[in-house]
């Protein structure tokens, strides 16, 4: 059983990935591991670029919440599971605030809710508060009820995802390019 040369669409046969295979298996193993890594993070740029523009901005001011925080947490990291073992590495792109906005995340905000806007999300009702007299707060149906009750979805806005789909083919012709260019400055050929 082999495995088909066309992946997402894109047929990796006409890139010149397979040449480059052999050039890399050539390289020592950390050498190796950054040579491609750096490749990949060079060629998600572009896509990051993309997302940033599709991003969806915060239109009316919230307390404790300012525009833009998402577009801005867009970024390229390292995989953790990628991490050259079993000739396996990687990169993703993903939104995640940086450790200086963390810090300040009651005013900056944390986009820790980019899933949502990226997917799309059901709206629980709360439903009746009982028993506040002397400060409790019970409901009359559990969190359980209420999931299963509630009907409202909101649509997903999605950035990821057409980002993705616009600049595929842009970002595996610059890793190409990159990982070529790096394996010949990593043999010492300019």
């Amino acid at each position: 059983c082999r495995r088909s040369p066309v992946v997402d669409g894109v047929d990796v046969r006409i890139t010149g990935l397979e040449q480059t295979k052999y050039a890399l298996e050539a390289l020592a193993a950390d050498l190796r591991r950054r040579v491609v890594r750096g490749a990949l993070r060079a060629a998600s740029r572009p896509l990051v670029t993309t997302a940033k523009q599709f991003a969806p901005v915060l239109k009316y001011p919230v307390k404790r919440r300012r525009a833009g925080v998402m577009r801005k947490a867009i970024r390229v990291l390292n995989s953790k599971k990628a991490t050259g073992k079993g000739g396996v590495i990687g990169v993703y792109v993903t939104v995640r605030a940086s450790s200086k906005d963390l810090r300040k995340a009651p005013v900056t905000g944390d986009p820790y809710y980019w899933r949502w806007v990226e997917g799309g999300h059901r709206v629980v009702a709360r439903g009746k508060r009982i028993g506040t007299r002397f400060g409790k707060a019970r409901y009359d149906t559990t969190l359980r009820e209420r999931r299963r009750a509630s009907m409202r979805k909101v649509a997903p806005k999605s950035f990821l995802q057409p980002a993705y789909r616009a600049k595929q083919q842009e970002v595996i012709r610059l890793f190409s390019e990159q990982v070529t260019a790096r394996i010949a400055q990593a043999n010492g050929i300019r």
